[in-house]
């Protein structure tokens, strides 16, 4: 299934993204070559919201390429997300994301980030990055038969 409605994957979106919590967040390094590390998104609508420490190589890295490719590993059900990536530098949206992820449940999905970012949204070492999917996977096996596949792209 193919479809331009997130409504029809979002349930499924947020359901395995909080179950796994972590994800494989793979970007381009200044030299052409891939990197992958785990990174803790949280996702509000198609968006997603990631904390960093500011000048973290995988800020060098999106500075060149601002694009990833996301994936929740698990064997029947994984999850894929490929995205634009946005640095977010207003303090209004980086206190609406903070608030946003520290609201949602069930933890760890959402945390409090003042734990990691003890000088808050404002403050000189936590960065934003706002992350514009243009392609959600949502696989699930189906043995034996072919597995189920739903693919929303933005319309």
């Amino acid at each position: 299934m193919e479809t331009t409605d997130y409504g029809e994957v979002a349930e499924e979106v947020v359901r395995r993204a909080s179950k796994h919590v972590w994800c494989s967040f793979a970007t381009v390094d200044r030299a052409g070559r891939p990197r992958s590390r785990v990174i803790h998104p949280v996702w509000e609508g198609p968006h997603g919201w990631v904390g960093t420490f500011a000048g973290s190589h995988k800020e060098k890295h999106l500075a060149k390429t601002p694009y990833v490719s996301c994936a929740y590993v698990d064997a029947e059900a994984p999850l894929y997300v490929d995205c634009a990536v946005t640095r977010i530098e207003d303090l209004e949206t980086k206190q609406h994301a903070w608030d946003f992820i520290k609201s949602q449940k069930p933890e760890p999905y959402g945390f409090d980030p003042g734990m990691i970012w003890t000088d808050g949204p404002g403050g000189a070492n936590f960065g934003l990055w706002r992350l514009d999917p243009w392609r959600i996977e949502v696989y699930t096996a189906n043995p034996p038969n072919p597995p189920v596949v739903a693919i929303w792209r933005p319309g």
